[in-house]
């Protein structure tokens, strides 16, 4: 288990300070171990349920983001910039968000609808992609199944303490950063964790969860007033990234904006 979790059990907590000086050691002693995929979960097994690329595209007519069509555009809009973690479907008018393994094949997608209003993004576990799109009969273990709707979940750095966001596309701009796709998740992850879920009443509850758990969550309201954003309405760290650009802003860095301490609830 994580240390963050073997503490919890007994009653203690982690500070962010503690987090880096565990990470910071972790990375002089045991960096090439404790970052690799390998020691947490079978990539290799991954891979081998995992779906081509090129196949993938192929197989559905799907545009690459990198070349022109309206889903780059909309990418450019949104700040969005790693084009590999996207493909686009010009017939259906759907964006394809990509979860990534890490030789590059597809272990799950989201798919952003510009025309349905009533569903505009649906997720796509290992299993259902076998199953309503390659309908080759695979049976997809549940733990890898499980996993494959967790985005970035084989990208990151697991010596170092992993931002935790909900949706895909705020974890693209956020390093380190994996993404639930919904924030009523509960997950135990088998490393150190901090939670960066949107600003909206769904969003505050969950966090206010997190912190009586013992967790570091982030404070929106004192990342708004650093930045000066006054709006009311519902954030993420995307929409963050489009206002700093909008009005000409650097957007700090967002470490210095998590707490543990439940006295901090009211900034949340």
């Amino acid at each position: 288990m994580s240390v963050q979790k073997f503490l919890r059990m007994y009653g203690q907590n982690v500070s962010l300070g503690m987090a880096d000086y565990i990470s910071e050691k972790n990375q002089g002693l045991t960096k090439e171990s404790s970052s690799n995929i390998s020691y947490l979960y079978d990539d290799e097994l991954i891979d081998s349920y995992a779906v081509n690329r090129e196949y993938f595209r192929q197989l559905l007519n799907l545009t690459e983001c990198n070349e022109y069509c309206y889903g780059k555009t909309y990418l450019i809009n949104r700040r969005q910039y790693n084009f590999s973690k996207f493909m686009y479907s010009t017939q259906a008018n759907k964006l394809f968000v990509l979860n990534l393994t890490k030789s590059g094949k597809i272990f799950g997608i989201q798919v952003r609808s510009f025309t349905d209003t009533n569903a505009k993004y649906k997720t796509y576990g290992l299993q259902k992609i076998h199953e309503i799109i390659l309908k080759d009969n695979v049976t997809v273990p549940d733990e890898i199944n499980e996993l494959s709707m967790i985005f970035n979940i084989l990208l990151v750095d697991y010596s170092n303490y992993v931002t935790v966001t909900e949706g895909p596309m705020d974890s693209f701009l956020i390093k380190n950063s994996i993404a639930l796709c919904g924030a009523g998740k509960r997950i135990d992850f088998p490393f150190m964790t901090r939670y960066l879920f949107d600003d909206d009443k769904p969003g505050r509850e969950h966090a206010i969860e997190k912190i009586r758990e013992g967790y570091s969550v982030f404070m929106w309201d004192n990342f708004k007033k650093e930045l000066g954003i006054k709006s009311g309405k519902k954030l993420d760290m995307n929409d963050v990234i489009m206002w700093c650009y909008d009005n000409n802003k650097i957007c700090p860095r967002i470490d210095g904006f998590f707490s543990d301490n439940e006295l901090d609830l009211i900034m949340i």
